[in-house]
């Protein structure tokens, strides 16, 4: 089953530590994957968290992981598109890690090579741009959404949507990261057909080529 999960990447560990869970907060893990960031928010002190994926095989090595981790009072792993499994809840805390790279460059890719894991829109957007949408709804009213952006996907319209849905966006931390080899020797016609055409961005540091990321905090009251 393990090539048919998508593992923590880079990106789920800047955004695992840019978040910042108090005890007793109730959290959502949108698109959960194995759990990691679940697991470290029970363990965090969270009264309750909600790990969300689509993906049927994750949602299985995250119940699993969780009881690994002795957490399995606190979380609970629910399988479905984004917000659909979690009618009723309100939480403090959204944390989202959904699929955030261009589809075209995913369909290209080894890490996403089995058929059941997720893959974004061509342009990267969606579902990023549905999730913004929809947060709101199930965020308490001084609650925190921490989302990643990266520069492998359509950020303007990623952005567009989080200012529709949110008052305050503050970026908390950015990564320049060097595209792996993979990339590079594969996958770069394709790449730098999307750089050009002004989807992704690129950006070239040395002799490496590079992409972006950014953690962002979206609220909708202003804090102190």
């Amino acid at each position: 089953m393990s090539n048919e999960v998508f593992k923590p990447t880079a990106t789920t560990r800047i955004l695992a530590s840019s978040m910042n869970i108090a005890s007793e907060e109730v959290v959502i893990d949108m698109g959960c994957g194995i759990g990691y960031i679940g697991i470290l928010a029970a363990k965090l002190g969270s009264r309750k968290v909600y790990g969300v994926d689509l993906a049927e095989g994750a949602c299985e090595l995250a119940r699993k992981n969780v009881v690994r981790n002795r957490v399995d009072s606190i979380v609970e792993i629910r399988q479905g598109n984004l917000f659909e499994p979690l009618e009723g809840v309100t939480a403090d805390i959204i944390v989202d890690d959904v699929s955030g790279i261009a589809g075209l460059i995913s369909r290209n890719s080894k890490s996403y090579a089995h058929k059941e894991i997720p893959i974004a829109s061509d342009d990267g957007s969606w579902p990023t741009t549905e999730m913004l949408q929809e947060a709101p709804k199930y965020l308490s009213e001084k609650g925190k959404l921490y989302f990643p952006l990266l520069s492998l996907a359509n950020e303007e319209k990623i952005m567009k949507s989080a200012k529709k849905s949110f008052k305050y966006i503050d970026r908390l931390t950015t990564k320049t990261v060097p595209l792996t080899g993979e990339f590079e020797e594969n996958y770069f016609n394709c790449l730098k057909k999307l750089h050009n055409a002004g989807i992704i961005r690129l950006i070239q540091k040395g002799s490496r080529l590079c992409w972006q990321l950014s953690i962002f905090e979206a609220l909708n009251y202003k804090e102190r």
